[in-house]
């Protein structure tokens, strides 16, 4: 088997947490013998994805069989590759069931994100616009502030052109406020 996340890095901690709790299948508490690791994130696949609170860099990227007959509380992880057990007891499962989670890679910050993080994009492959919505809204807001001149003249202009039709919304919206008030 062949490890799938082992080597995404993350710009921020708040970033690796996202992740993790977007990924993590299974979270497996250890019976506390003195080792560095109590915990293991685990995911759908096997792999473990982080061990806490030390041991990460030893242990991402293993893999461990998922089956309920071994995690139990009291059961024992077994690696697959080897057939050995880790001689720590299991004194606590907890199971995510959670929608199937897909993850993009934004193309300007390099994060991987959930699709939920992406507008749609009716030319592309996948339907989605390359960079996320943080990175699209910070390129709309440069774009905007070195064209400020630009885009205050067109707002005038618009406004002008649909003056009338504002000032009558905002006479019927003061109207409606007036007549609902004292009202709940």
């Amino acid at each position: 088997m062949k490890a799938k996340y082992k080597d995404i890095k993350f710009k921020t901690a708040e970033a690796f947490e996202k992740w993790l709790k977007e990924t993590t299948k299974w979270e497996i508490e250890l019976e506390d013998m003195g080792q560095d690791f109590l915990r293991f994130y685990v995911a759908e696949n096997g792999e473990i994805l982080h061990a806490a609170p030390f041991g990460a860099s030893l242990w991402n990227g293993q893999f461990i069989i998922t089956n309920k007959i071994f995690l139990h509380e009291g059961g024992k992880i077994v690696f697959p590759q080897t057939q050995s057990e880790l001689k720590y007891p299991i004194k606590k499962v907890t199971e995510y069931h959670l929608k199937t989670r897909v993850l993009k890679k934004c193309s300007t910050c390099g994060e991987f994100l959930t699709l939920d993080n992406f507008y749609r994009d009716k030319t592309g492959k996948s339907r989605l616009r390359a960079q996320c919505k943080n990175c699209q809204r910070k390129k709309i807001n440069e774009i905007t502030e070195k064209n400020k001149d630009q885009v205050l003249s067109k707002k005038r202009a618009k406004y002008q052109k649909e003056k009338s039709v504002i000032k009558i919304k905002r006479k019927i919206h003061s109207a409606l406020k007036k007549a609902t008030r004292g009202i709940k």
